[in-house]
């Protein structure tokens, strides 16, 4: 006796997978702005925290800066 098995194909939606990506991106751009408050609340509440965490507090924010401190000229000097 053979038995005959039949294979089933599950697939997600497009629409699914593009609102997992920009949802994930959106929150990982959040996430990028509340790290530094979160590290000096960790920091103030137990005295120390991870290190991947210290080192992305650190990083600046340049997107927040204002964009015109990028391009100023800065004067020849003598």
């Amino acid at each position: 006796m053979t038995t005959t098995e039949t294979s089933m194909t599950l697939r997600m939606p497009n629409a699914v997978l593009w609102l997992l990506g920009i949802g994930c991106g959106a929150v990982g751009f959040g996430l990028g702005f509340l790290v530094k408050p979160l590290v000096q609340w960790i920091l103030d509440a137990v005295g120390d925290a991870p290190g991947p965490l210290r080192v992305a507090a650190a990083l600046p924010t340049v997107w927040a800066r204002d964009g015109t401190q990028q391009y100023r000229r800065i004067p020849p000097t003598g």
